[in-house]
């Protein structure tokens, strides 16, 4: 099949539309499939022994890699071809000087941009550590206050070497080897998700640390020792959360209430916050979960914490739930 063909095929003994395009580009296939035959064209694939399960992440990957656009993501009703990077989508013939020049929807401020470049451009980021998060504002340095731009996609493009992340940016900032500094966004605690995936009915929890002291009901534990408590995800929300791809930690020194989001993760399911079971101070972060998200997978409740908190008031653990309770509430 040929970039952008669409045939009707039977797979696994059911009728399928497959297509070379879309997500995937023009390096990979999509198939439309009964969603009663659903199940058994994924087991037919997934018995080759060269095809692996990569999860959500990889429309992202496979988009970008094609260099396809996301409405609504990495471009909107205020995005020109020329600010999304997308020059080849108009023809020469209709630029300035061309045969049928203008003559489209936009030209009059289109047309203008590809001699004097636009505003802001789509370019890509090169981080030294983690991806940066969709929505965080980009800067020249850490003591500027003008935003430089902000993230689109928190996931990377990982046939590049290094990876890219997509960011739209405005100049001077968009040149080649500039630096940029991160600053992630973080909402009042009141409009966070309060992990949306983990309020179904749940599996039966496995603690496999039952000298963890305490639990919250967002389903953080907490191990305690002289006034700092040791803070992560319970093993029952990383089950539901199922495998992680990326882990973004508070900064050290920070000063969290009660409630407010500390920390995010992504998994090939949802995003989901993790929040601060106390007031306190953000004393130390667990950096090796962060260039290696499957050790909170591994073990959610040991090497896998996120961040160590200094309690503003230690005797507030009190009010947390024991194991006990904790088992109860799921189930």
């Amino acid at each position: 099949m040929a970039f952008m063909d669409v045939k009707d095929v039977t797979l696994a003994g059911a009728p399928c539309i497959v297509s070379r395009s879309g997500y995937s580009g023009e390096d990979g296939y999509e198939i439309s499939v009964p969603a009663d035959a659903a199940v058994d064209l994924a087991e037919a694939l997934l018995a080759d022994p060269d095809v692996r399960p990569i999860g959500l992440g990889a429309r992202d990957s496979l988009r970008l890699e094609a260099g396809l656009c996301l409405y609504g993501n990495d471009i909107d009703t205020t995005t020109t071809p020329v600010a999304a990077a997308l020059e080849w989508a108009v023809q020469k013939v209709r630029r300035s000087g061309g045969a049928r020049a203008g003559s489209f929807p936009g030209a009059d401020v289109i047309l203008p941009e590809f001699e004097r470049g636009a505003p802001r451009r789509r370019v890509g980021l090169a981080p030294k550590a983690a991806p940066v998060r969709a929505g965080a504002e980009l800067f020249a340095d850490e003591t500027d206050t003008r935003t430089g731009g902000h993230g689109h996609l928190g996931r990377l493009r990982p046939n590049r070497r290094p990876p890219r992340s997509p960011w739209a940016m405005s100049p001077p900032a968009c040149r080649a080897g500039h630096p940029a500094f991160r600053r992630t966004p973080r909402q009042a605690p009141a409009r966070r998700r309060r992990h949306a995936s983990l309020h179904h009915p749940p599996l039966q929890a496995r603690l496999r640390r039952p000298d963890m002291l305490k639990y919250t009901e967002d389903h953080e534990w907490l191990n305690l020792a002289d006034g700092v408590a040791t803070v992560g995800i319970t093993n029952h929300a990383v089950e539901q959360l199922g495998d992680l791809v990326f882990v973004d930690l508070p900064s050290v020194g920070a000063q969290l209430a009660k409630g407010d989001a500390a920390a995010t993760v992504e998994s090939v399911k949802a995003a989901s916050d993790v929040y601060c079971p106390l007031d306190g101070e953000i004393v130390e972060v667990n950096e090796a979960i962060v260039n290696d998200p499957s050790i909170v997978n591994s073990e959610a409740q040991g090497a896998g914490w996120f961040f160590k908190l200094k309690l503003a008031r230690p005797a507030d653990a009190d009010g947390l739930m024991d194991e006990a309770a904790y088992l109860a509430l799921v189930g």
